[in-house]
């Protein structure tokens, strides 16, 4: 349910996007992500999640302050200085 509407909206934004070729035009079948909606649903019942979210959390905010400080740090040797 949840890589399904990802899925969805990652696919809404290409349309919107692609909207002006009028040419490309992605569609998705659910019937071939059943296998893998399946998976993760058993995954997630069985991976204790409550516990293992900080680890995840900690893992993206990571994450996350490496672009930032990346993105700066493009950003800054991009500029003309003088």
């Amino acid at each position: 349910m949840i890589v399904e509407s990802l899925l969805s909206v990652v696919f809404g934004l290409i349309n919107f996007i692609l909207l002006p070729l009028q040419i490309v035009d992605f569609a998705l079948d659910l019937v071939a992500l059943e296998p893998v909606i399946q998976f993760i649903n058993m995954a997630l019942y069985l991976i204790p999640f409550r516990e293992l979210m900080p680890i995840f959390i900690f893992f993206m905010s990571m994450m996350t302050f490496r672009v930032v400080v990346s993105l700066i740090k493009t950003i800054w040797d991009l500029l003309p200085i003088v």
